[in-house]
């Protein structure tokens, strides 16, 4: 997830708020690894249930628009191609590392039922002190 988030950040997770109102976009969620649910991975949450996403020369178009990422650096573009139409409970989410994340351009959809929770905050390194409000 750099550049936001490193290896050996320690966040605190909410493990509730998401089961009471829908996850948004923008927001960086906590879910288990589609492929191994013994992992926990960390990425952003970019498409919506019901949303149609297009990846394609490095730009992500949602339901015909372009996805404006003010969380990433301008230098940074989603590499590969895919398209989907996400089903009622599932989301698409991606790394802010675009170029090296394994995301939902590898798996696919990711299920509601495989979040953890959202990332409220980042409290080490104590330097990097963060409280995220989406």
């Amino acid at each position: 997830m750099t550049p936001n988030f490193f290896s050996g950040d320690y966040v605190l997770v909410d493990k509730v708020s998401y089961h009471f109102r829908p996850l948004n976009r923008g927001e960086v969620i906590v879910f288990r690894n589609p492929e191994n649910e013994s992992e926990y991975f960390i990425k952003r949450v970019i498409a919506l249930p019901g949303e149609v996403i297009s990846i394609t020369g490095g730009q992500v178009i949602i339901n015909g628009k372009l996805l404006k990422e003010g969380y990433l650096p301008t230098d940074r573009s989603s590499s590969g191609e895919a398209d989907f139409i996400l089903g009622p409970d599932e989301y698409f989410v991606m790394g802010d590392n675009r170029l090296q994340s394994r995301d939902s351009r590898s798996w696919g959809a990711l299920k509601q039922n495989k979040v953890v929770g959202l990332v409220r905050a980042r409290f080490w390194p104590p330097n990097e002190l963060s409280v995220f409000a989406y």
